[in-house]
């Protein structure tokens, strides 16, 4: 689990050779979203790991807390945030 203070939520965006282990490393402890080009790929990921899909980068922004008109803070504390990583 994340730590105090540190970030609990993320959003990924490709999960070809190099993104898919990479989103992998994150899986445990965090509350990770996940979108690829390639149709069906996120929705792969999501089953095989505790990860949510995202259908287009729209969904995977909308699920940000920056967007949310009042952001909820997680309860462990934790601020939430959310990352990328294009390959």
């Amino acid at each position: 689990m994340p730590e105090r203070g540190a970030i609990a939520r993320i959003g990924f965006v490709g999960l070809g050779n190099m993104g898919w282990p990479m989103a992998h490393l994150l899986d445990p402890g965090y509350d990770l979203t996940v979108l690829d080009a390639r149709a069906g790929v996120a929705e792969a990921f999501a089953e095989e790991h505790r990860a949510t899909a995202a259908a287009d980068l729209a969904a995977l922004a909308a699920a940000s807390p920056q967007n949310d008109p009042e952001p909820v803070e997680p309860a462990s504390g934790a601020p939430v945030a959310a990352a990328a990583v294009v390959l």
